[in-house]
């Protein structure tokens, strides 16, 4: 059975799994939405490790069309796909990284959801631009990889917070974060809610719990 390796958003989560099949589901009715092919250029060559939604997809002006759009990374691999809900289709197109290689391991898009930000186990993220699908840049963030990634906008543009299996979180444009111990993560969590902190860090903490699953 295909796990699934997506977050939430509109009701759809993504499953995918080693049978190279990814399926978009609609939460409402338990329904899907839409899969990849078994065949053709269309179909998902390799199993995603991680997966996250983008909002809508912009045409070539940078309108709001009706379709959606995700992300999925892997071992080697970093696609954006196109979801046409009504037309029941997903179409993939492969990010242009260059000679870089990469093991993705978390997906975020900036705030104005015009880059894809690729967290790896090498503890870096790539930046790469959604419209054009080319590599931005690669920025070295700590140690141990790198497991989940937060995008919030502020009057100085995206704020990120990247964390790594030490749960070590690095601010990235300036907010003060602290940094957490792995057996105090959940109770640290419960803390975070109780006090009710910013937004971003609640939900940075919810990620990082979700990989202890």
């Amino acid at each position: 059975i295909p796990r699934v390796t997506g977050v939430q958003t509109c009701a759809l989560p993504i499953s995918a799994g080693k049978d190279k099949k990814m399926v978009v589901w609609d939460m409402h009715t338990g329904c899907i939405v839409a899969r990849t092919p078994p065949t053709g250029p269309d179909q998902l060559k390799q199993a995603p490790t991680c997966a996250c939604w983008g909002g809508r997809h912009r045409d070539i002006k940078g309108r709001e069309t009706t379709s959606y759009q995700l992300a999925t990374g892997g071992e080697g691999s970093l696609t954006m796909w196109v979801l046409d809900p009504h037309a029941g289709t997903l179409k993939p197109e492969e990010c242009q990284l260059g000679n870089q290689v990469r093991n993705f391991t978390a997906l975020a898009f900036s705030y104005d959801e015009a880059y894809l930000l690729a967290g790896s186990s090498s503890s870096d993220f790539t930046a790469v631009h959604v419209k054009h699908k080319v590599l931005h840049s690669t920025t070295v963030c700590g140690s141990n990889g790198v497991l989940t990634i937060v995008a919030q906008a502020t009057p100085e543009g995206d704020r990120l917070i990247v964390g790594n299996c030490k749960v070590l979180l690095r601010e990235l444009a300036g907010s003060k974060v602290p940094i957490l111990e792995n057996d105090d993560l959940i109770a640290t969590l419960n803390h975070a809610k109780e006090k009710k902190l910013e937004q971003h860090v609640v939900r940075f903490l919810e990620n990082m719990v979700g990989q202890l699953d």
